[in-house]
This record gives structure tokens, sequence and C-alpha cells, in this order.
């Protein structure tokens, strides 16, 4: 009897020194992992220190449950969107230090466009320009639009009532396609009346977004993984020319720029910028020079990249911006730009915002003076805090 209680007891002992083991083991276990999300935020925060601001979110995207890393994401990814800034083809859009927009522009080739040079719209976190058209977005969350009697806005407006979370726009003639802070895409359209219809049911399963892109054919979105999402028009019509497998093989991929259906531009965590094919089947089947082709293969230390109908930049860690593309009305004649931490890309402009708030201007600006588009150095510039 003696003998079987002492095993009783030494059982006791051995599973208590077992469990034991396994909490300890579990214990080192997480102080490993939060030694190792501690160690990639700092490495993550040097990159910042240093403009790398492409191999901070690669680093920062690996780490999952971690709201100082969320924090400091949602920061980069803003910073390096440049949506603070607008290229209105025939002016520029930005948004100052007190959360208002103001507008400049120059209506020798596009007398359509009139904005008034200081709207009423408060609070501002991102604009985004719809072919003479400007929308916004507020720090709520809110829609706003210069042309806010428009059928597509005053529909859209009403839909939004029923939403509270919307965290990105990105909108091109009637369309308005809105990022939720839960990662879902909404788009809606005048026209279609509803999500756009050939794209409703596939959005729908997206998710894990963290940055979408439209153009009037197309909507493209940058999922947290690094890899990328296409609805295409021309899929859903059995037509050629979709780059839905090109961008399968993309990956580490920080930023997107896509605009009308042409080529899809991605930033990559390297600071390295690829572009879909610079050629598309024609009618008759045979391969032709898309008209809409970049030239990126050179381009590297890149931070941040913008693209028109015909022309794309990148903004450079130094500050300097680097462009491919159509150069029809000098837009692309950028290479004395210098201090730039933001860019707009446009068709018969560029705009690159320095540090000190002011603007410069490439290309046909009409009557608009280059060197002092605002006159005061106020514009609003992103800095990252941690």
């Amino acid at each position: 009897m003696f003998m079987k209680n002492k095993a009783k007891v030494l059982f006791l002992i051995l599973a208590v020194c077992l469990l034991s083991g396994c909490g300890m083991v579990k214990e080192k276990k997480e102080a490993t992992e939060a030694e190792h999300k501690e160690a990639v935020i700092k490495e993550a925060i040097s990159c910042i220190e240093e403009k790398k601001y492409p191999q901070a979110i690669g680093m920062l995207s690996q780490i999952k449950d971690d709201k100082k890393a969320e924090d400091l994401l949602r920061q980069l990814r803003y910073l390096i969107s440049g949506t603070y800034l607008a290229n209105l083809d025939d002016g520029v859009a930005a948004i100052d230090n007190s959360g208002k927009v103001r507008i400049k522009t120059d209506h020798t080739y596009r007398k359509d466009n009139t904005y008034k040079e200081s709207l009423g719209w408060d609070n501002m976190k991102s604009l985004s320009f719809a072919q003479g058209r400007l929308d916004g977005l507020d720090q709520t969350g809110r829609i706003y639009s210069t042309k806010d009697t428009d059928p597509a806005y005053i529909y859209v407006a009403e839909k939004l009532k029923s939403y509270t979370e919307i965290e990105g726009i990105s909108t091109d003639f009637d369309n308005y396609v809105l990022l939720s802070k839960t990662g879902k895409i909404e788009a809606f359209s005048e026209k279609y009346g509803e999500a756009l219809e050939y794209f409703k049911e596939e959005i729908s399963t997206w998710t894990d977004v963290v940055k979408v892109v439209t153009g009037q054919l197309r909507i493209a979105a940058l999922k947290q993984d690094g890899t990328v999402y296409i609805a295409d028009y021309n899929k859903y019509y059995g037509a050629d020319g979709t780059v839905d497998d090109e961008v399968n093989d993309w990956t580490d991929i920080v930023d997107i720029a896509d605009v009308f259906g042409g080529p899809i531009v991605g930033l990559k965590s390297d600071g390295t910028v690829v572009c879909t094919k610079e050629e598309i089947k024609g009618p008759d089947g045979n391969l032709v020079k898309n008209p809409h082709a970049f030239h990126v293969s050179g381009w590297n230390d890149i931070i941040a990249i913008s693209q028109s109908g015909y022309s794309l930049l990148g903004l450079k860690r130094d500050g300097s911006v680097v462009a491919t593309g159509g150069n029809a009305h000098k837009q692309l004649d950028v290479s004395g730009w210098h201090d730039i931490v933001a860019i707009a890309a446009g068709d018969w402009i560029s705009i690159g915002l320095k540090s000190d708030g002011t603007v410069v201007i490439a290309g046909d600006c009409g009557k608009l003076n280059p060197e002092d588009v605002f006159g005061r150095k106020d514009l609003y510039v992103p800095t990252v805090k941690y």
C-alpha cells in the first residue's frame, strides 16, 4: 500500500512538473514572439528615419495583431499615397495645414473645368480627381464633390448615410469606389444604380484591402500581404488585353497606380517598380506596342508613384523625381526637381509638393506660375509619428 501511494505521489509530482514545463515553454514562446515584433518595429523605424518607406512597409506588414505596427503602416501608406495633393490637368488642388482644400487652375486649355479657389470643405483627408470633377474624403468618412448636384454624387451621398467607416476613395467619371476600414470595397455608379454590376460579386469577396484605384473599366486593389486583386471589364466580355495573369505573380507590393484601364504599376518593398506588359493584342490577334507603355526597369530607390493616362512619375528617396511615358506637353521635364515629398502625375502637367509646403509644376501650366502657385508655404506635408 505504501509503495502504491508513493507511486501516486511521484506521478502527481511528475505531472505538475510537466505542466509547469509546458507553461514555461508557452511563456518563453510568447516572450520570443514579442521580442521579435519589437525588433522588427525598431528596424522599420530606422528605415523610416532614412526615408526607406517601402522597406518599412514591407517589414511592418509581416507583423500581425500589433497596434503600433498597424498605426505606423496606416501613416506610411497615407504618406506615400500622395492623396493630399491632386492634379487637375489644368491646375493644382491640395490640402493645407488647416484641413481645407486650396485650388489654383488655369483655363487656357480646359475651359469646362471651373473650381472655386477655396472650397468650403473642412478637416479633409484625401482628394481624387475624376475628369472634370474633384472629390474629397474628410477625416470622418464624409464624401465631398465640386459637382455635388450631379446625379452620381447625389446617389452615392444617399447610399453613404449608412456608412461610417470609409478609409479611402478613388473616383473616375461617374464611378465612386470606396474602401472601408475593415478592408472591404464598395463601388457605386450612377449609370448602373448599384455597385458596378460586372464587378459587384467579385469585389464582394475581396478582403484585407489596403488601397483601391479605379479607371472607368477596371478596379485594382492592393492587399495587406502585398498581392494585387484585379476586376477588369474586358474579362467579363472576353476581350483581349486583360492583366490578371500578370499581376497574379506580383508579390511584396506596397502601393499601386492605375488609370483608364492602362498599365497597372506597382511599387515593391525594395524600392523598385513593376508595370504590366508593354505590348497588347490588337484586333487581329497580333501584338502591338501599348500606347500607354511605361519603362521602369531601371528605377530603384523609389518611395512613391503617381500615374496619369499617359505619364508615370516616381519619387526617389533623395527627393528627386524620375518620369516615363508621353511628354507632349513637357510634363516629364522634372529632372531639376529636388526636396520633393509627394507627386501627382497628369496628362498636361506634373506636380511636386516640396517639404516646405510649396509646389512645383512641369508642363503646359498656362498662366500658372510654376514657382509659386499658392504664394504661401502652408500646404499639408504629412510626417510619421512613432
